[in-house]
Order: structure tokens, then C-alpha cells, then sequence
């Protein structure tokens, strides 16, 4: 009623939201007691009630693998063999790879096409618990090439490549990337071709690259190793390949990484060198000492092998999450995709709340989600058992209604907890603004991180990881076979800080120079924006550090390349942040939140997620310009906001003697 009051106490259990409302959300077993107020008589009344769990998994399954017939590129996938019942619900993904999911997915059997993974996840609404499976569907199509191709001579225009067909195959078209036509194509310089055979109904298209004669260069190469069973830094039957480890080769001050089978290598001109690992969060170098290895290499056509460098690391625990999502525009629906992965050793559970601004309107998260608050503006999922390396997606639609005004922002959250035992705390939470627009170009660059998508301020430490997006869309009238994006790093991001995030497609992570960024859709036939709208689209996220020490003013623009085939590139807007200064009272040394803020955006309070002990001591909320605000009540680990406006905020509080911040975005119904 409108005169009582409500409070949900639990001495063994977690509330994660609702704790002053008539229905609370509980994270956890345990005794939970409601007590009732009445503000006109000021009668008190309790009661209790205990939460036990009921871990009966659901059945998933997905059905067997595919394969796709070029005449006949759709398929009807078949999860009848997973549980069935009005509780249960059913959610398909495509988790890697360029799948399309036609109509409704999250029906049990889904009209799909293009290869790719595809990934039913069953959710027993009676408990919560879920259980994934996952369907390989691979295109076939029809036509088994293969490509002889000859290197070309040192600064030479003579390399080519031959289409090699089986026998019996049917009368073909050849159609090479430089305009030549035939089996044979000739005259190719060093660099990336590609080439399209089509017969019949079918066609294949393939991309290669024309070395240069190695004879006028040098190479290194060598492997990266996790010797973390004995230690003894050889390359026995105990160790085990790194892939995505960073290598750094001076002084031509050129980057890469590892490969899938640990290896890595570096083609240069004839001289000396120094192959450097990049210093890794996760493990710890075992040898060479100092991590670096000199190789001298005097004569062309030399090979040095070999430049093994030696890891190991200790059981951790690192969950992370990455958002994508389209444009906001009014009368229109809003996509998005979180992506959740278990980045430690060892298998976890994790649980995302995504927490969207109360302009939007549901489409599909209700039925995506586990839970769904509409009040709030609060979903929740959960993943049980992730093994490491695994990553779990989920991708729901928001309506914005037409009033919205142009330039109005949406702040949004997600989070993926727990995170008292989290290496890297800083990747379990992205807070964002999304700004309103109306036309706008498929192929851009936002940003997670500063007072806007398109950058702004920026104030450290809480701003000291700076979360890219960069889409793109094929509006030409044909496929597009491979597409690569170029990102041209600032000299103030700091490249060996970077961490490659979700991807709409598998990728190829490589470097260009010392300060390029390149990845590379190989075989992602993106369909044109005319024949599916959907899927001619694609996005791949990263994050990286400004460089330390900035000072105040800085500025730190950002865009990116996007090359569809081998047409000229599409460039995108830039993003601009603006290293920016608090301008307040506050002069005590301050360090990044190791703690979860819960939730964010908040309405009347949050919550310092996983920490214990000693209650908070005092805290503060400044607004983006950096004045001082409040001095917000305090009640142990959580923080009332119920007098603050809506809007974005840097909380800095006190524990134990020390003060932290992080950012607090506030949503008002």
C-alpha cells in the first residue's frame, strides 16, 4: 500500500535488488525475513522465508552438425531433443562464425543460414538453472579448389597463382581480384589477392598472399610456451603453445602475436635485432632473463628459429564482459549484443545484469533473460560452469519510442560477478552513454569509455581503459568475401595495452608497423544491405590504455579503416576523448574500485559488490566537470543516491583508510 514501508534482511543469503520493495530478487540460498511498517500507525509485522536451491539441469540439444549445399543454403535446425514444458525457454545464438538466424530464435527449431556455431541455451524458469549445447553447420560449395601460387623475386612484379580443379569438375569462370581472368593469374607483386571460381550453381572464393622471395630478407621465428608443470624452460612432452601473446621486434619497433600453435614470426631486412614479450597480467616470464632475446642475422635469406620464451601462472579467476550495440534512434529498435567470458584457469559461474536506460522499451530481453525487472530496467542471466576460455552470448532488442529528442543520452550498464577474486576487476563492468541520433552511417567508430560514444572527458584512474566499437555494413549490391579493418592507434594509446574483444565474426588479430591495428574477416561472406539487412552487418570491439602521465588537455582522437574486398576503404568518424581534470576539493590519493558497484545506473542507492569487513567510512559524488556534489548517506557497504538527480557521477569513498572511485551512472523513471 502506499503508506507501508518494506525491508528484506538476510543474515546467510544476497539480495540483489528490491531490498526495500514488496518483491526482493535473491542471489543466493538462505533465510530472508520481510518486515512491513505501517507509516499511519506504526504497526510492525514480519515474516520469513527460506530459499533452497533445485539445481536440476534442463536438457539442451541442439542437434546434429550440417552441412549446407550451395542450391540450398537454409536449414531447419532440430532442438526437439532438448526439454520441453511451458517452463522452459529456449534461446539460439551464433557464437562464431557467419550465421544468420532467419526467424524467431527462440522457438526450438529455427530456420538458419551460413556456417558458423550455433548455440541453443534451455532455462528451467521453475529454478533458473539452464544448460547450452551447441551445432556446427558448415557450407559446402560443391566446388574442391586449390592454388599453386609462386612467390615473387626480391622488389619484383612476377608471382602468380593457378587454380588447380579436380577432375570431373563442370566448366568454370575464373575470376582473379586484379581484373585477370582464366586458371592462371600473372605479373603479381608481394601483397593479398584473391580469387573467385564459379560453375554452375556454385561458386568459391578464396583470398591468398604472394610472398616475397625470403632470399632478400631475414626471419625470426620462435614459440611461446606455458612451462608452468615443471619449470625447466624446454620444450618437452609437459609444455604447452601460447596463442595471443605479444611480441615486439627492435628496432624496426614492429608488433605480433602468437599464433594458435604458440608461434610467432618477424620478417625483416638483413641486420640486428631484439625479439621483446610484451609483459603479460596473467603469466609470469620463466625465461629467457628480461624477456628479451638478440638475434643477429647479417646475410639475406638467413632463418633464425628457435627464440623460445618460457611462461608460467597460478591459478586465477578473470570473468570479463563486452558489449556491442546499434544505433538509438526514435521509432526504431536498438541491438545489442553482451558477451561473456571466462578468461581464468579454472571453471566459473557468473552472473550478467544489464541494466538499460528507462527511455527503452523491451522487445525481446524479457524472453532472452532470466530475470526481467521493467521497473528497474534490470535483466539478469546465468552461466553455470564455464570452462576456461569459454564465452557465453546473448543478444536482445530495445524499442526507442519516436518522442525521444535527437541528442538525448542513454546510459546503460552491464556487470558479470562475482568479482571478490578477480585478477582484473576493471573488465567485469562496462558503464556507457548512448547518444540519440537520427540518420546515421553504418560504418563508424564509438566508444564505451568518457561522457559520450564519441569520447569527450576523460578523467583517471577510472577512465584508464578506453572500450572501442567499430561496425560496419556491406552496402554494395554484392557479398563481400573478406573484410578488413584498419585502426591507426594515437602515439598517446598505449599498443601493448591492447585487448581484442567480441567479435560479430572470427577474426584475425594482426599488426601493421608499430601502431596499426588490423583485423581481418577472412571468408565472412557479408551479404549486400539489400538481399539481408541483418546480416550484412558486423562489429568487433577492443580496449587499450592511454599512456601515463598525460597531461590535462590532451586529446586522443581515434578512427578506423574498413576495407570490403580489395575496394577503397571506408572511413570512419573519429572519436575524440580529452584527458580532463576533477576539479574539486578531493586531493587524497585515490585508486580504482577493486569492488563491483551494484547496480549501475542505480535509482535510490548501490552497493560495494564483494566487499567485507569495516563499513564505509565517507564518500563523495562529483558531476563531470568535477565539482563537488553531495556527501551521500552511508549505511555499512551501501550508499544511498535518493536525493541525486539523474545523471553521471564519480563516487569516491573511504575504506579502511583508503579511497577509491568509480563511476555511478543515476537513472530516474
Amino acid at each position: 500500500g502506499a503508506y507501508l514501508e518494506y525491508e528484506w534482511v538476510t543474515p546467510d543469503g544476497l539480495i540483489l535488488s528490491g531490498w526495500d520493495q514488496p518483491t526482493a530478487l535473491a542471489g543466493s540460498i538462505g533465510t530472508y525475513q520481510l518486515t512491513v511498517t505501517s507509516q499511519l500507525s506504526g504497526c510492525v509485522a514480519t515474516d520469513e522465508v527460506i530459499v533452497l536451491n533445485n539445481l536440476d539441469a534442463p536438457i539442451a540439444d541442439a542437434g546434429e552438425d550440417v552441412v549446407l549445399q550451395c542450391s540450398i543454403p537454409t536449414y531447419v535446425l532440430d532442438g526437439s531433443g532438448s526439454s520441453a514444458g511451458p517452463n522452459f525457454i529456449y534461446q539460439w545464438a551464433v557464437i562464431a562464425g557467419n550465421g544468420t538466424i532467419f526467424n524467431n530464435d527462440q522457438t526450438i527449431n529455427p530456420e538458419i543460414g551460413g556456417s558458423g556455431t550455433y548455440q541453443l541455451t534451455v532455462t528451467d524458469t521453475s529454478n533458473g538453472c539452464s544448460a547450452t549445447d551447441e551445432v556446427e553447420v558448415e557450407l559446402s560449395t560443391g566446388l574442391l579448389v586449390d592454388l599453386d601460387l609462386q612467390p615473387a623475386s626480391c622488389d619484383g612484379a612476377d608471382g602468380g597463382a593457378t587454380v588447380l580443379l579436380l577432375p570431373g569438375t563442370p566448366p568454370t569462370t575464373v575470376l582473379w581480384s586484379d581484373g585477370q581472368t582464366g586458371l592462371s593469374a600473372e605479373n603479381l607483386a608481394e601483397g593479398w589477392y584473391s580469387v573467385t571460381v564459379t560453375a554452375d550453381e556454385c561458386s568459391t572464393h578464396e583470398n591468398f598472399y604472394i610472398d616475397e622471395d625470403l632470399s632478400c630478407k631475414v626471419v625470426v621465428q620462435g614459440t611461446v610456451f606455458n612451462d608452468s608443470f615443471n619449470q625447466d624452460c624446454a620444450d618437452d612432452s609437459f609444455t604447452v603453445p601460447i596463442e595471443c601473446i605479444m611480441l615486439h621486434l627492435l628496432p624496426d619497433d614492429v608488433y605480433t602475436y602468437a599464433d594458435q600453435n604458440g608461434q610467432y614470426e618477424f620478417i625483416a631486412e638483413s641486420g640486428d635485432y631484439t625479439v621483446e614479450l610484451i609483459d603479460e597480467d596473467v603469466y609470469t616470464l620463466l625465461c629467457p632473463a628480461g624477456g628479451t632475446i638478440d638475434v643477429s642475422l647479417p646475410d639475406p635469406g638467413s632463418v633464425s628459429a628457435g627464440n623460445d620464451f618460457f611462461l608460467t601462472k597460478d591459478p586465477f579467476e578473470n570473468l570479463c564482459v563486452n558489449l556491442s550495440t546499434g544505433p538509438a534512434r526514435p521509432g526504431f529498435e536498438v541491438s545489442y549484443t553482451l558477451t561473456v567470458c571466462n578468461l581464468g584457469e579454472q571453471p566459473a559461474s557468473a552472473t550478467l545484469t544489464f541494466v538499460h536506460a528507462p527511455e527503452l522499451e523491451d522487445v525481446s530481453l524479457g524472453a532472452s533473460a532470466l530475470t526481467y525487472d521493467p521497473d528497474s530496467q534490470t535483466a539478469t542471466w546465468f552461466f553455470p560452469d564455464m570452462p576456461s576460455g569459454a564465452c557465453q552470448a546473448v543478444s536482445f532488442k530495445l524499442s526507442l519510442p519516436a518522442g525521444v529528442a535527437l541528442g538525448a543520452q542513454l546510459p546503460g550498464s552491464a556487470a558479470v560477478t562475482p568479482v571478490s577474486n578477480d585478477v582484473f576487476p576493471y573488465n567485469n563492468q562496462i558503464n556507457w552513454s548512448q547518444t540519440v541520433v537520427g540518420s546515421f552511417d553504418p560504418n563508424d567508430k564509438t566508444s564505451f569509455t568518457g561522457e559520450d560514444q564519441f569520447g569527450g572527458a576523460i578523467y583517471f584512474p577510472q577512465d584508464s581503459v578506453i572500450d572501442y566499437q567499430i561496425r560496419f555494413q556491406n552496402t554494395g549490391t554484392d557479398t563481400a568475401f573478406t573484410v578488413v579493418v584498419k585502426d591507426t592507434l594515437d602515439a598517446n594509446l598505449d599498443v601493448e595495452t591492447i585487448r581484442p574483444g567480441s567479435s560479430s565474426h572470427d577474426m584475425l588479430v594482426e599488426f601493421e608497423g608499430n601502431n596499426v591495428l588490423v583485423f581481418t574477416f577472412e571468408n565472412i561472406y557479408l551479404p549486400d544491405s539489400t538481399t539481408n539487412l541483418e546480416g550484412s552487418q558486423g562489429f568487433v570491439t577492443f580496449s587499450i590504455r592511454p599512456r601515463p602521465g598525460l597531461p590535462v588537455g590532451t586529446q586522443i582522437p581515434n578512427s578506423a579503416a574498413i576495407f570490403f574486398d580489395y575496394n577503397a576503404p571506408v572511413i570512419t568518424n573519429e572519436t575524440v576523448h580529452v584527458v580532463s581534470e576533477e576539479t574539486g576539493v578531493f586531493s587524497a590519493p585515490v585508486q580504482d574500485s577493486p569492488w563491483l558497484v551494484y547496480p549501475n545506473p542505480a535509482v535510490d542507492w548501490v552497493e560495494l559488490a564483494g566487499l567485507e569487513g569495516e563499513a564505509v567510512r565517507q564518500a563523495f559524488l562529483y558531476d563531470q566537470s568535477g565539482r563537488l556534489i553531495a556527501a551521500p548517506r552511508i549505511d555499512g557497504h551501501r550508499i544511498d543516491l535518493s536525493a541525486m538527480p539523474a545523471g553521471m557521477y564519480h563516487l569516491m569513498f573511504e575504506w579502511e583508510g583508503r579511497w577509491y572511485r568509480e563511476k555511478v551512472v543515476i537513472a530516474r523513471p
